[in-house]
């Protein structure tokens, strides 16, 4: 398996029980497989820019199977910012792109990574030389 799949693959196994874990708290939902506006547990998810590109097509998959559960997207925040939100409870889900620090590994939190992003720079060589 291609090792971008395999991320992908493994990303999605690690989030499921988070994404469980983080629908339990908000409440549990029961009734029909069309649940109305008053039944769905929102879930409030900021962070990384980097990271949430990632964490809205899982969430995407996820949801496809759980209607119950819809996560809104807030922009606007880093990994520090969405941190701080969970613990404010402003948010349910901080996506982060860097471990905790020392002060927020020290609070109730429970932080799972699940993937790591690349940074590559790119520069225009001048002249369209190569070397």
């Amino acid at each position: 398996m291609p090792r971008s799949r395999f991320c992908s693959v493994a990303s999605i196994l690690l989030l499921v029980p988070l994404l469980l874990m983080v629908s339990a708290c908000a409440g549990g939902i029961e009734g029909n497989d069309e649940p109305n506006d008053s039944e769905v547990a929102v879930v409030r998810v900021s962070g990384s820019g980097t990271a949430l590109p990632l964490a809205e097509k899982l969430a995407e998959a996820y949801g496809r199977d759980h209607p119950e559960v819809k996560l809104r997207f807030d922009a606007g925040t880093n990994s520090g910012g969405a941190i701080e939100g969970v613990l404010e409870g402003t948010l349910e889900l901080a996506v982060a792109n860097r471990p905790l620090s020392e002060d927020e590994a020290g609070e109730p939190l429970d932080y799972l990574p699940f993937a790591r992003d690349a940074v590559a720079f790119a520069t225009r060589h001048e002249g369209g030389s190569r070397g």
